[in-house]
């Protein structure tokens, strides 16, 4: 099983993603890239015996909700694993009373996601934001999945997708199947974090404020039960600097309404 990593406009960067999994596990990383930058991408990248770089053909053209899907839809294994090109991981270290320390190796956390993966369709692993004060191994069956994903393609049948918006497609991906009562896993015994928002590359080539407006709106549209669009502040840069207009999320509620509407 190897995990897609999108990357747009980052050929010449740290790639933190990449350089945890293949010094810290035995993953292999494919990095799924534009045309224009392939060769760029191979060149930096593609000589590590254990990464390959493919093409998608929406790269660069329609978002990363259209890279999200055209890996779901032809990643070469039923469970596909992806994420975001720029994290950092850590983990609850025993011998320091469980704290999230920088983690030593992620071996541990794939097979976590491989034995989760047999009885959850979609998951992921927890953002350290949301991570700090838990004592708990994993969240389940209504967490907040982004970043880091793994998904069984059983979940196409079910008709969610990754490309229904041009941004909180995670988000969507997520509620689509909440909505239907299937649950989902979060894992809290390792975590991912990332820098500040709005780095050079990625989404930050197409992402402006009235498109993260805009896909508020969508999303409250689509699910006005479990969506509430707010106006946030935060100390982010670009984008999400200053006052922003975002969603709240009751993904409990989402879950248990779609659980009740599979009950005879």
């Amino acid at each position: 099983m190897s995990v897609y990593i999108p990357t747009l406009g980052r050929a010449a960067h740290g790639h933190n993603t990449l350089k945890a999994i293949t010094s810290l596990s035995d993953e292999k990383v494919v990095l799924v890239v534009s045309d224009k930058e392939y060769k760029d991408y191979k060149r930096r990248w593609g000589k590590q015996g254990s990464v390959d770089v493919v093409v998608c053909p929406a790269q660069g053209v329609r978002g990363i909700g259209a890279v999200r899907q055209w890996i779901l839809e032809n990643g070469v294994d039923n469970l596909v694993m992806m994420a975001d090109d720029d994290m950092t991981f850590s983990w609850r270290d025993p011998a320091q009373d469980g704290r999230l320390v920088k983690a030593p190796d992620l071996r541990p956390m794939f097979r976590q996601i491989r034995a989760a993966a047999k009885i959850y369709q979609h998951g992921g692993v927890s953002q350290q934001a949301g991570n700090n004060h838990q004592k708990k191994s994993f969240s389940a069956p209504s967490a907040r999945i982004t970043n880091f994903h793994f998904i069984r393609k059983s979940v196409l049948a079910l008709g969610a997708r990754m490309d229904c918006l041009s941004l909180m497609e995670d988000f969507y991906f997520t509620l689509s199947l909440l909505a239907q009562g299937v649950p989902n896993y979060s894992l809290f015994s390792f975590s991912w974090n990332q820098g500040a928002s709005g780095a050079a590359g990625g989404c930050a080539l197409y992402r402006t404020a009235e498109k993260h407006a805009q896909a508020a709106h969508d999303l409250h549209a689509a699910f006005p039960d479990f969506v509430t669009v707010v106006t946030k502040k935060t100390k982010g840069s670009g984008v999400f600097s200053g006052e922003r207009t975002d969603v709240r999320i009751q993904w409990k509620k989402a879950y248990l309404s779609g659980l009740a509407k599979t009950k005879p």
